[in-house]
């Protein structure tokens, strides 16, 4: 669903979506590292019906994967197996049917797993563009450890400008 929250947090999903608001809070030079969401359920215990919503849950974060940009997700677990309490699904054969059927579009990330950063791209979002160009010069002249020193000499400076440069396009 992409249903919001009332004022004043209209900008945040109110269903499984919120991930999307989680994510977004999550450093640009961060985005490369993987995702994993651990717990995932219905915001109620698992009822034992294949009403889908585990298959779109699990084809919501395949198209995730897959839209350019996005910080991959590495898994998504359901919350949980063993009966300890109402957020079981042990037993629940058409809960767990919706899951085998999540299962058989074979989604995967698999050549998204071993991501190369893109050199250049300062953000993190794979396409170096005005974002990363602004970032090293808004940098420029620092000191230390940034993610604007493209070339981690511990300083922003002429050579990770150049960086952008020349690779300026890549990956978009």
């Amino acid at each position: 669903s992409d249903a919001r929250m009332g004022p004043p947090y209209e900008h945040v999903y109110y269903h499984f979506r919120v991930y999307r608001n989680y994510l977004a809070q999550i450093p640009s030079h961060l985005r490369l590292l993987p995702v994993f969401i651990t717990e995932s359920n219905m915001d109620q215990g698992w009822p034992n019906i294949n009403n889908g919503w585990i298959k779109n849950a699990y084809r919501e974060i395949h198209n995730w994967n897959h839209t350019p940009g996005s910080q991959i997700i590495y898994s998504l677990c359901l919350y949980r197996w063993p009966p300890l309490d109402p957020y079981y699904i042990q037993g629940k054969e058409n809960t767990i049917q919706d899951w085998r059927e999540a299962m058989l579009n074979d989604y995967r990330w698999d050549t998204l797993f071993e991501i190369e950063p893109v050199p250049g791209d300062v953000n993190g979002d794979r396409c170096v563009d005005d974002s990363d160009l602004l970032e090293v010069l808004f940098a420029f002249g620092s000191v230390g450890s940034h993610p604007a020193d493209l070339n981690q000499d511990q300083r922003v400076d002429d050579s990770d400008l150049l960086i952008v440069l020349f690779e300026f396009g890549n990956g978009c």
